[in-house]
């Protein structure tokens, strides 16, 4: 029988479906599209026959009511005036999708360290309404939250339904947690956590970024990196009384999204290093690539910072005015909320704005130009 080198390539296609035995293949079905099947028909008509041992392709670990039902925000060190300053974490049920409430009599509420469980309780404790609520943890009442274990400071919280279903997860974050800082959702779409040092418990939340980008020179900038560009990272003095200790930057990643149609995606990794609570400044284009990004922030780029866990926690657009270079830096104006230009650079201080004076053109209007001068 002769095979067209089209039902050649049909015949041979790898099977998709895990476990797949050597006598499946992919045809063309009905559907307009491709399917499994356990009876090749090389010339004839295709047959479908599925597996018996086909595994379910439903994934137990994925929340069934993530739109629904979603964990926004987390605080394993405690908050003042909040769970007796003990830890938490903030429910928030769509009341869209569901705007009575959920009864979440019976659900589990545990930890991914698994040092202890929760059971939600029956009844009207057991319902939740539509918005926001929160869970202490550590409290005296059994019934109202868990009492016999807390959150480590990386511990991942995850709630189940009656069935052992996970309906609910937070995700994984890195240990930068304090007094007074939680770990909350940027907004109800997407999946984006960042560290914020403004804690709203059973409200919606508010972002102010324990770190943030605080400034970039592109420019000379006397007695820092060697005359080399820099950027600036702030970690907030915000963590209450209670000194967290230096944050681990390892594997933190800085990215950098370049604009002028060059469209390169280029990024650093963070060694193993510490910040401290408030102005550390990375050198930028050094001789150890290791240890100093090796790329240049221009006009248009986008410069983001992103956690070993992927969730962006800083973000921002360079958009220095063209022209000023040595002498100037692009910085944060935490009284505005933005970034602007100023001629103060501040590397490892406090940021200082003051603007630049344009030099005037003295040049003649064309008319003028044409007036004779008389000698």
């Amino acid at each position: 029988m002769n095979i067209t080198p089209l039902a050649f390539a049909l015949l041979v296609a790898p099977p998709s479906a895990a476990g797949a035995k050597i006598t499946s293949s992919e045809a063309r079905v009905k559907t307009g599209s491709f399917e499994d099947t356990t009876t090749p028909t090389p010339g004839e008509g295709n047959v479908f026959t599925k597996y018996a041992d086909t595994p379910d392709e439903s994934n137990a670990d994925t929340p069934a009511n993530g739109d629904v039902l979603q964990i926004t925000e987390v605080a394993d060190k405690g908050s003042e005036g909040v769970c007796d300053e003990q830890d938490w974490f903030e429910l928030w049920i769509d009341p869209i999708a569901s705007p009575g409430g959920l009864d979440l009599s019976g659900f589990l509420l545990l930890t991914d360290d698994l040092e202890g469980n929760w059971t939600f309780p029956a009844g009207d404790q057991g319902h939740y309404p539509a918005g926001y609520s929160f869970i202490c943890f550590q409290g005296d009442d059994p019934v109202a939250g868990p009492t016999t274990f807390s959150l480590g400071s990386d511990d991942v919280v995850i709630i189940k339904d009656t069935s052992g279903a996970i309906v609910a997860t937070s995700p994984q974050r890195a240990r930068w947690g304090g007094y007074g800082v939680t770990y909350a959702r940027t907004n109800s779409v997407d999946e984006n956590f960042v560290y914020t040092t403004t804690p709203t418990p059973g409200a919606e939340n508010k972002i102010n970024p324990l770190i943030r980008i605080n400034e970039v020179s592109n420019g000379a900038t006397e007695d820092t990196c060697n005359g080399r560009p820099w950027l600036e990272v702030n970690v907030l003095q915000g963590r209450g009384d209670r000194n967290g200790g230096p944050l681990d930057f390892t594997d933190v990643v800085l990215t950098n999204d370049q604009a002028g149609g060059l469209g390169n995606h280029v990024s650093f990794t963070f060694p193993d290093v510490e910040y401290r609570e408030g102005y550390s400044v990375l050198c930028m284009m050094g001789e150890n690539p290791a240890t100093s990004p090796q790329f240049l922030i221009t006009q248009g780029d986008t410069v983001s910072m992103l956690d070993p866990f992927g969730h962006t926690f800083s973000a921002m657009v360079y958009s220095h005015v063209e022209g000023m270079s040595a002498g100037t830096s692009y910085s944060y104006n935490d009284k505005t909320g933005s970034f602007e230009d100023t001629t103060t650079p501040t590397p490892g201080e406090d940021n200082v704005f003051t603007k630049y004076t344009k030099t005037k053109s003295y040049l003649k209007k064309p008319l003028d130009m044409l007036v004779p001068v008389e000698v």
